[in-house]
């Protein structure tokens, strides 16, 4: 788990992810979600991070587990799914933590 952390907090990683958050938050801010779609997210969020936090005892990767999951969660409303996001999605769907510095 420790290694995961130190590749996420890698500055390539994490700064790819910001990029990606940034977009995925600028157009929120032009689109507007509806109510239904802000409290999904919000939702999607607090599941995973309860989830995850239960699994590793980690609020570390709980945290980058629900922000992770909350932001594939407003791409898909936005319907904004860029490959970066793809990729985070398609590793949680293969059962793994992205933390791999080539995503995107």
């Amino acid at each position: 788990m420790e290694s995961i952390l130190n590749l996420r907090d890698d500055d390539r990683f994490a700064a790819a992810w910001t990029r990606c958050w940034q977009d995925v938050e600028a157009q929120k801010a032009l689109c507007r979600l509806d109510n239904s779609q802000e409290l999904m997210s919000a939702r999607v969020r607090e599941i995973a991070f309860l989830r995850a936090f239960e699994r590793w005892q980690s609020s570390d990767l709980a945290a980058y587990i629900s922000d992770d999951l909350g932001m594939i969660a407003d791409a898909l409303s936005l319907k904004i799914m860029n490959s970066w996001v793809e990729e985070l999605l398609q590793s949680y769907l293969a059962g793994i933590v992205p933390h791999d510095i080539e995503i995107g």
